[in-house]
């Protein structure tokens, strides 16, 4: 997906924020729903589980590891790395644990499969549209991203961007299944059409958020 650079910087901050709490939210329904989540975030939820810690601080320790690994691997992927990157690694969590709380406190443990499934479309939506904003500010790539990049790098470019992509969601999903985590029909809709929807969303932010904000 072509990244767009928007003139005004404080315009890019303000999609980076909104997008990391539209991300937030959405795995946050996900969780909540228990049909599945990303494959990144089954991987978390497992580890959670086992470490008897929250979310949002496993999901601290997995980016900053992460992190660390990538830069060890590649330091070219370092001119990757931007505000965007430690806000991302940082806040999303948090944003998770929050609305968990909420959610607990506001809502039914049972909801009904009709609950389930509308509250489920909507929030793809809405994590779509997050993970659109937080591409289209450009101020850093995400950690699991970064890790993405850094394995292609490190291997000279021999593997592509899809292949590699694949192969680091499934080794997530295998890990997070085998840990207990749960994979659901979310866990699908996630990994073959998030792409198709963000793209949706891309054009519509290209003509009404960035159109002659250069």
């Amino acid at each position: 997906m072509q990244i767009f650079k928007i003139k005004f910087f404080y315009l890019r901050f303000i999609m980076l924020i909104t997008g990391c709490l539209l991300i937030g939210y959405g795995i946050s329904v996900f969780k909540f729903v228990n049909w599945g989540v990303d494959s990144y975030g089954t991987m978390v939820i497992a580890l959670s589980d086992i470490f008897k810690a929250s979310y949002g601080n496993t999901l601290l320790t997995c980016n900053i590891i992460l992190f660390a690994i990538s830069v060890l691997m590649c330091r070219p992927c370092i001119k990757m790395i931007g505000i965007g990157t430690l806000i991302n690694m940082s806040m999303i969590g948090y944003v998770i644990d929050f609305l968990d709380f909420l959610y607990l406190r506001f809502f039914p443990l049972q909801l009904s499969i009709y609950v389930k499934f509308i509250w489920s479309v909507s929030a793809f939506f809405i994590f779509s549209i997050g993970v659109d904003l937080y591409i289209k500010a450009n101020l850093g790539i995400a950690p699991y991203e970064l890790m993405n990049m850094s394995i292609i790098k490190h291997f000279n470019e021999k593997f592509s961007f899809h292949q590699v992509r694949v192969f680091q969601d499934l080794l997530m999903l295998a890990g997070g299944f085998a840990l207990g985590s749960v994979i659901g029909i979310n866990t699908v809709i996630l990994s073959f059409f998030t792409g198709v929807v963000v793209h949706f969303f891309s054009k519509i932010c290209e003509k009404h958020i960035i159109k002659d904000r250069w």
